[in-house]
Parts: structure tokens; C-alpha cells; sequence
């Protein structure tokens, strides 16, 4: 698998911070989210949006593995925790928190192990 760099996450968190200054409604913040998961062993993935979502890839641009639990930041103020694929199929809803603390260490307790290290190429 290849490691994400600090430069990665650093244009990650400029991208949200851009889209919190664009945000019209109650959405918790993306900025504060990718921070925090930035702090945890997430930081060895590469963040990606997806609407409403933050996720995560074992490659740049969601090319590799995509991590099989994301964050979607709801209208209502909440970070909701799924589990599944964020591409779609069927997830199953794991935690709605008002922290952005919070919904990261689920989100890295959930893809604690993953991916396999067989499965670490994404191809």
C-alpha cells in the first residue's frame, strides 16, 4: 500500500476548509473532520469526498480500495458513521456524533486491520 503524505492531507484540509466557507446549511464542519481523522492512523489512507462524504482510499482519487466505512456530515449537524461501501450497495449505520473527534476514532476503529495485506496494491 502506498502511504499518504502530509502534503496530501494538508490539500485535503484546504479543500474543506473551502467548502465550510461555501457551506449554506448546518453541516458540521469538513475541515475540523479531516483534522481529526488526520490524527489517527487514518493518516496511512488518502481522503477523498464524495458528495456529503468523507472517505477513504488505499490510493490518490479513490484508484485503490476504497475503505468500507465513511463520514457523511448531514444537514443536521451530525457526523454519521456507515459501514460499507461508500459506492454503494448496502451499509449499515454505525454512530451519528455532533464530534468531529469522535466520528474519526470510529471511523478508525471500524477499519482497524483493513486493508488486508493481501489486498493492499488496490489493483
Amino acid at each position: 500500500m502506498f502511504e499518504s503524505s502530509a502534503d496530501e492531507w494538508r490539500n485535503w484540509e484546504l479543500i474543506a476548509e473551502a467548502r465550510d466557507r461555501r457551506s449554506q446549511d448546518s453541516s458540521p464542519s469538513c475541515s475540523d473532520l479531516v483534522r481529526a481523522a488526520r490524527a489517527t492512523s487514518l493518516h496511512r489512507l488518502f481522503p477523498f469526498f464524495s458528495m456529503n462524504s468523507l472517505c477513504f482510499s488505499t490510493l490518490p482519487e479513490a484508484l485503490g480500495l476504497v475503505a468500507p466505512a465513511f463520514v457523511v456530515m448531514s444537514r443536521e449537524g451530525e457526523y454519521v458513521i456507515w459501514r460499507g461501501d461508500p459506492k454503494g450497495g448496502e451499509h449499515v449505520r454505525a454512530l451519528s456524533t455532533r464530534e468531529a473527534v469522535v466520528a474519526a476514532e470510529k471511523v478508525e476503529f471500524l477499519l482497524d486491520g483493513w486493508p488486508a495485506s493481501s489486498d493492499d496494491s488496490g489493483q
